[in-house]
């Protein structure tokens, strides 16, 4: 497919021969043509982030070392970006989705803090992300619509079935056409209440990509894809769609330093948070029309970089807009609250505040819910808006030892989109073997036909059925009234120095 739209380049270029003979897979970061050029090239740079959650600001992290530093924030990557397009001569900037939440400001603002976040750092396209519909489909259109940027997405439909967006752009860069689509993750009604996606339809990825690639196929040099879809998902497009050229990924969180080559496509993907800036280099031979595609990560390090000032006055603007009460300190941290993929110090102890605020026999806090870690110190009513940033309320249901026992299979199974911090219980699993063993609820054998009462947010409550294989209307269900954060600042308040640890009641043999 591309040897007819190099061809076609060439054509354009004045170049009459290419050698085709040289158009083969290769194992190192150089596509669709290796040849060694006598003449000029031109480099077009296609700048990425992706995930950045509302951090504004830069946050604190910790090294492999166990070291903790601050890095990120919209100042410091507007600053990096600035930087290089002044040295670069054809550049674009690129979003691959969930600039929403993460933050107060922006739950305060419905999104509208990072459109204005996104119009300022000079985001060129936009993919929107599942965090993009936490405040409801149409509250989503009407956020965009002051947007400076264009965004695309071929996927998501109102009721209608009419495409809210674009599927996609044809840009010409440094004499390239691109032809960029965007793509938001099959599984969108899945991630957020389903409330919010009330007005909206999801359609299958492959079938709508592959529609709008057969499309671009003669009107473009080049075909990108921008896609909120995860790297796993990301590598099945490459595979089941060779007529990309690129995959600019988001969703997963995950950093590619180098970007992955899947057959013939480049996959890319930087990280999270706005801790790197993705660099994908398209270099065109003007000599031969060989054209090769790099991809690199540029950590965005506090200190590293110097920050844009205009950038720093937008934040600011948007910081005061928050409540000053927001800034009093409720408590000390004794250790640093660190995430972790699986079981860590904030998750046991959120889930051990979610029971003891409801009463019951068991706690589950979906991980995904936790959105920061904090340092030891002095902790403040923003902090826990950060960390629990979504505005939840906790729901009780009831289940019974053999329904908690089939969920815990699927657990050990890693058969869930979510995994858990779990209060009340403790158990073991064969990693080997996916098979769940001495399960203990309070230090007593799990008992099969006994009824157990357990609380979770209400975002895992709407999803119940896929999560727990149990029907909502059948649990007996309780919605409770206060929102989660605040439940966490009252626990907070109440112990003043809060000591969380790790208490390993997950087992691996």
């Amino acid at each position: 497919m591309f040897r007819v739209r190099l061809k076609q380049y060439c054509s354009r270029l004045g170049v009459s021969t290419v050698n085709y003979s040289l158009l083969l897979p290769v194992a190192v970061p150089i596509v669709f043509l290796l040849a060694v050029s006598s003449g000029w090239s031109r480099e077009i740079h296609i700048l990425h982030y992706n995930d950045f959650h509302v951090n504004n600001s830069p946050r604190y992290t910790v090294d492999e070392d166990g070291d903790g530093y601050y890095r990120g924030g919209a100042a410091n990557l507007k600053g990096l970006v600035d930087s290089l397009r002044t040295v670069y001569s054809y550049d674009l900037l690129v979003n691959t989705g969930d600039d929403f939440q993460g933050s107060p400001i922006s739950g305060f603002t419905r999104g509208g803090s990072q459109v204005a976040i996104l119009n300022a750092m000079g985001v060129e396209f936009f993919c929107p992300g599942n965090h993009e519909f936490d405040y409801g489909d149409l509250n989503l259109l009407e956020q965009l619509a002051p947007a400076s940027f264009y965004t695309i997405c071929c996927n998501v439909t109102d009721d209608q079935g009419r495409l809210y967006w674009p599927a996609y752009h044809i840009i010409e860069l440094g004499g390239l056409r691109l032809g960029i689509i965007g793509v938001i993750t099959a599984g969108l009604p899945e991630l957020v209440v389903k409330e919010n996606l009330e007005h909206s339809r999801v359609l299958e990825p492959v079938e709508e990509i592959r529609r709008w690639l057969r499309q671009l196929e003669d009107e473009t040099d080049l075909q990108l894809l921008l896609s909120h879809s995860g790297y796993r998902t990301d590598s099945l497009y490459a595979v089941t769609l060779p007529g990309i050229d690129a995959i600019i990924g988001g969703h997963s969180h995950t950093e590619l330093p180098q970007g992955r080559w899947i057959g013939n496509t480049l996959v890319v993907q930087a990280g999270c948070c706005g801790n790197w800036l993705g660099d994908l280099l398209i270099t065109i031979d003007d000599t031969t029309g060989a054209v090769t595609l790099t991809d690199w990560l540029h950590e965005v390090g506090v200190g590293q970089v110097t920050p844009a000032a205009d950038m720093q006055l937008t934040v600011k603007q948007l910081a005061d807009q928050l409540p000053a009460e927001l800034s009093e300190v409720i408590g000390q941290l004794a250790q640093p609250w660190l995430r972790e993929r699986g079981e860590s110090n904030v998750g046991d102890w959120t889930a051990d505040v979610m029971r003891t605020y409801a009463a019951t026999d068991l706690g589950f806090m979906n991980l995904g819910g936790l959105r920061r870690n904090l340092p030891a110190g002095e902790i403040t009513r923003l902090d826990i808006w950060e960390v629990h940033p979504f505005g939840n309320h906790y729901v009780t249901f009831e289940m019974t030892g053999q329904e908690l026992l089939m969920f815990l299979q699927r657990v050990a199974r890693d058969e869930l989109n979510e995994s858990f911090a779990f209060s009340g219980m403790e158990f073991s699993i064969h990693q080997e073997l996916g098979v769940v063993s001495r399960i203990l609820i309070d230090g007593e054998s799990l008992i099969l036909n006994r009824s157990y009462t357990a609380v979770t947010n209400n975002f895992i409550f709407s999803h119940l059925e896929e999560i727990f294989t149990l029907d909502p209307a059948l649990v007996n269900a309780r919605h409770l009234p206060e929102l989660d954060r605040d439940v966490i600042i009252q626990a907070v308040r109440e112990q003043q120095t809060v000591t969380a640890v790790n208490h390993n009641r997950i087992t691996f043999y």
